[in-house]
């Protein structure tokens, strides 16, 4: 036997038992099974191995990963994340050999970086989230040489900084990157992502700093998450500019003045931003100090679901609309905490009509 694959079923029990006997395995896909037991050191004994993925069950017990490692020296695949694992590594191992390319170890009770991840510059993919990983990024992690990464999730963990002062984040020189530094305690200025990043998480640290220019390089950004932070500044003028894919843009949280971008606004001098900005769903600008008027002209978005405003510095009337209300697609408005007056107008609330549909 060489490929066991049985993902996606509703299994009980060990299957990994005696599977240490099958030593022609080459790939192991067990993958939300709902399986249990505790992975044992009879695996070393598959040594033609080349993909694991045991994600999603009820795997518990301590793994000592380096002495699997030294087994597995064809392993190209490992994902255990989201067991009740406990995963051990050693302070220095050697797996240099191998070329490892996907690497999923979320919620792994890690206490620390896995060090046989250095030199690993075949990686597409690492997931280190929702672990108790303590202290920096270390350099070695952000090394330019891990040209192949397309995914680095180190979200959910007690992380306080990168061990370098300029953080340009790693990755391939393509698109489609994915960017998740979210809930950690990470300091200083905004790491700079790759122009091919279409998710660049950062929500709940303690980020200072304006938003860079580089913001608008990002042209195919289609979520930018920076709520909860310490970052300030205006708001880069750029931003309605950068993507046509913006989908998600949420700066709730922090500390930022001024106006809206009048990039934002389809009807103004920039017709690109008719474009650009066409699939914006969730523009999240709460809790922050941005002083202008009710910014009716965000009516013209055609997809936007989600709009807050709340605890700001938002003044005047909000007017009736003159012809089309906007805001077509509308479920959520959120104006609370600021300094609007006048009456709300009556016309708005009647014609938007997607806040009367009720989803079954």
């Amino acid at each position: 036997l060489q490929f066991l694959y049985l993902r996606l079923n509703n299994f009980s029990g060990d299957l990994l038992g005696s599977i240490g006997n099958l030593r022609s395995l080459e790939a192991i896909h067990i993958a939300k099974c709902n399986v249990s037991g505790q992975i044992t050191s009879s695996l070393r004994n598959l040594s033609q191995l080349f993909f694991l993925d045991l994600a999603k069950n009820s795997y518990r017990g301590t793994i000592k990963l380096d002495v699997l490692l030294t087994s597995w020296k064809n392993l190209e695949f490992l994902a255990l994340s989201l067991n009740r694992l406990s995963v051990l590594t050693k302070a220095t191992s050697n797996t240099t050999s191998q070329k490892l390319k996907y690497i999923g170890l979320r919620s792994c009770n890690l206490t620390k970086f896995p060090n046989f991840l250095q030199n690993q510059y075949h990686l597409l993919v690492l997931d280190l989230s929702d672990n108790r990983i303590q202290g920096k990024v270390p350099k070695w992690l952000l090394d330019p040489n891990m040209q192949n990464l397309n995914a680095l999730n180190i979200s959910h963990n007690f992380l306080t900084g990168f061990d370098q002062h300029l953080v340009v984040l790693p990755a391939n020189k393509g698109d489609l990157l994915t960017f998740d530094l979210s809930s950690n305690n990470l300091q200083g200025p905004l790491p700079v992502p790759p122009p091919g990043t279409i998710h660049y998480l950062a929500s709940n640290n303690s980020l200072t700093g304006e938003i860079p220019s580089w913001i608008c390089n990002l042209n195919i950004l289609e979520s930018l998450v920076l709520s909860h932070n310490n970052l300030s500044g205006l708001l880069p003028q750029c931003l309605g500019n950068s993507s046509d894919e913006l989908s998600v843009l949420d700066l709730q949280g922090n500390n930022f003045f001024g106006t809206i971008p009048n990039t934002f606004i389809k009807e103004r001098r920039i017709p690109r931003s008719l474009i650009n900005c066409s699939k914006l769903e969730f523009l999240g600008l709460g809790n922050n100090q941005i002083s202008d008027t009710f910014p009716s002209w965000l009516g013209t978005l055609p997809n936007l679901n989600v709009l807050i405003l709340r605890s700001n510095i938002f003044y005047g009337i909000i007017k009736e609309p003159r012809t089309d209300c906007g805001f077509s697609k509308l479920r959520i408005i959120d104006l609370s905490n600021n300094i609007f007056i006048g009456t709300l107008p009556l016309k708005s609330f009647l014609c938007w009509n997607a806040m009367k549909i009720v989803n079954t």
